[in-house]
């Protein structure tokens, strides 16, 4: 878990979607509003996800890592200690999302589908690792591209090197890095298909 998510750890309230699907936990000062609201917004996107994967959601829970808990469901939490300008995150157990639904910001469907990239990459690449197996350009890359973010101009590339950022603590602090994790990632998956970015990741679990 997240240091976010893992505020649900003591918590036993919790919405859960027909589907069985997703379940969000959550405090009992969040309204019904919030926790459903969160539920629906992993419901709606996750298909969307996996199909950039392609999987379908009974091939995503045959795949998983064995090191994931409740490995049929989504895990969510209604997090205060989610910063405003991050609203999500995500880590392979849980996602953990800003409470409050009447003050979610205008993208949160981006926001939630990124988030939800990274859920699927941890628990197809990693095992019994304590940290991510992925190097950070990737991980941001394949995020930012399949959330339709910016990505960087082929022509502006010099002006950054993905490659270089293997953690995030090698990353600089330009907010423009993303969009050439983003051209990296691309010219990966034109290169060899949607199918080979899932198998590289089932190769480094």
């Amino acid at each position: 878990l997240s240091q976010n998510s893992g505020d649900f750890i003591d918590e036993t309230l919790y919405f859960e979607t027909d589907s069985g699907r997703v379940r969000i936990y959550g405090s009992p000062a969040y309204s019904d509003i919030d926790f459903r609201a969160a539920a629906t917004e992993l419901e709606h996107s996750i298909d969307g996800v996996l199909s950039r994967f392609q999987l379908r959601w009974s091939e995503f829970v045959a795949d998983r890592s064995a090191a994931a808990p409740y490995p049929r469901q989504i895990l969510g939490c209604l997090s205060p200690t989610v910063s405003r300008t991050e609203f999500a995150d995500a880590s392979i157990s849980a996602i953990g999302i800003l409470p409050h639904y009447s003050q979610w910001p205008y993208d949160t469907g981006r926001i939630i589908t990124h988030q939800l990239v990274h859920f699927v990459q941890e628990n197809l690449s990693r095992y019994h690792s304590r940290y991510s197996l992925l190097p950070y350009w990737f991980a941001e890359g394949q995020a930012s591209v399949v959330a339709g973010e910016n990505v960087a101009s082929a022509y502006q590339h010099y002006d950054y090197d993905p490659l270089e950022d293997a953690t995030l603590l090698d990353a600089g602090p330009e907010d423009y890095r993303f969009g050439h994790y983003a051209l990296a990632y691309r010219y990966l998956e034109e290169a060899n298909g949607k199918l080979a970015m899932t198998i590289l990741l089932d190769l480094i679990q």
